[in-house]
């Protein structure tokens, strides 16, 4: 790509300090993560546990939430193909069923969030479960 440029602007991107510090900066970052990852892969890292036991089972129960939904998803493009499938209302109660489930149990994250203080991960938590209601409509 830099080649393509016209010899203007290939003077004025090389004399750029700001741009010459950019690229400092990713090279230094990409080295460090580098070194992090051979470091991470020689002493192979543990699986991290939870703190509480509890957050791991919502976050263990939101995981199969999402894993019903995903294969609800894939079931109902695959019902996309014929016509008979989309009128049959079974499959539209258990996608409701998921998404109320997959809202609960993020609900219960966010409560498990504010017991620990932590603001910020709650916040986050509740735009998803907005996101999620505003793709309803």
């Amino acid at each position: 790509m830099f080649r393509s440029w016209s010899k203007e602007d290939r003077n004025h991107y090389g004399s750029s300090e700001v741009m010459q510090e950019l690229e400092k900066s990713v090279i230094d970052t990409l080295k460090r993560l580098d070194i992090l990852h051979k470091r991470a892969a020689a002493e192979g890292t543990p699986p991290v546990e939870p703190v509480d036991p509890a957050v791991g089972q919502s976050v263990d129960n939101l995981a199969a939430s999402l894993d019903g939904l995903a294969g609800s998803l894939g079931n109902v493009a695959d019902a996309a193909a014929s016509d008979d499938a989309l009128d049959d209302p079974d499959d539209e109660d258990s996608d409701e069923d998921v998404k109320a489930s997959v809202i609960n149990d993020l609900k219960d994250l966010v409560k498990s969030a504010i017991e620990k203080d932590d603001i910020v991960l709650a916040y986050k938590i509740e735009r998803t479960i907005e996101e999620i209601l505003e793709e309803e409509y």
